[in-house]
């Protein structure tokens, strides 16, 4: 993201548009004291929860800006999610969603098989949280893959031409067992439909997924009309969220989809507030 869209971004946050100096001077500082002082800086996140962040971490310095990196779907999983709910991360990254779903009390299940793997460890550390942390990529069936390096939030499974490194590989369902999670957050840069063939009873009992879609599905024989086609044969209806109204509404042309399977507005409207940025969420 270049430095307009950047700004323009954080701009326009629904929780920076009260307070646009503060959320361009933590940009500003968080550029400044970045290069002055690199390396590892803790910041406040959700309620009391804490995220450690490096430069270049894309999303998590979003969330300094502007305290959601990605509103509708962060503050959908945070109103969906309980305490003792499971809450499966499939493609981590540093943990900015594994966080967030200890924030709302949940049990997370987490897979992360890059070199953020290490960042989402002291990540859940810091925060004392009930989390289990697996170095594994999710597919199809067991097995190894090659997965990218040095590509921050977007390594992905390797094409013929790219460095890569040889990861585990592991289907969902036998990776999770007989609990059934209340949401699944997939966040895989196209290989949705993989994910999606080695988890069929896990998606097929969990309550609600946010799935990232953002044009890569191609790279690896699938089309996202194939993906939301067989998220509807699951009984998924692709939906946006209203975090102030509480409440779903049509689903807006973005990165993320949202999909919910039967009644789950009351649980959105019935969740606690979280401290953000100093609002509530």
């Amino acid at each position: 993201m270049g430095l307009l869209n950047t700004l323009s971004f954080i701009a326009d946050h629904p929780l920076t548009r009260s307070d646009k100096l503060g959320a361009l001077t933590r940009f500003a500082r968080w550029q400044i004291g970045s290069r002055l002082m690199p390396g590892a800086i803790v910041v406040d996140f959700i309620d009391d929860t804490k995220l450690v962040v490096t430069p270049g971490m894309t999303g998590a310095t979003g969330n300094i800006y502007c305290g959601l990196h990605e509103y509708e779907d962060m503050a959908f999983a945070l109103h969906v999610l309980r305490p003792g709910d499971l809450f499966v991360d499939v493609g981590a990254n540093v943990g900015s969603y594994t966080v967030l779903a200890g924030a709302a009390g949940a049990d997370v299940l987490a897979f992360e098989p890059g070199e953020r793997f290490t960042d989402l460890q002291r990540n859940v550390a810091i925060n004392g949280m009930n989390a289990e942390l697996r170095n594994q990529a999710v597919g199809a069936e067991a097995g190894t893959l090659r997965f990218t390096v040095g590509l921050d939030s977007i390594n992905r499974a390797a094409l013929d031409d790219e460095p890569f490194v040889e990861v585990p590989v592991v289907p969902l369902d036998e990776a999770v067992g007989e609990r059934v999670p209340v949401l699944i957050k997939v966040d895989v840069e196209g290989y949705e439909g993989a994910v999606l063939a080695g988890g069929a009873r896990l998606f097929g009992a969990a309550t609600a997924v946010i799935m990232e879609l953002n044009g890569q599905t191609l790279r690896y024989g699938h089309d996202e009309d194939d993906v939301r086609a067989a998220m509807s044969e699951l009984g998924y209806v692709l939906t946006g969220y209203d975090p102030v109204k509480r409440c779903l509404k049509p689903p807006t042309a973005r990165g993320n989809s949202i999909f919910v399977r039967g009644e789950v507005e009351e649980r959105l409207r019935n969740s606690r507030q979280f401290r953000v940025l100093g609002q509530l969420v």
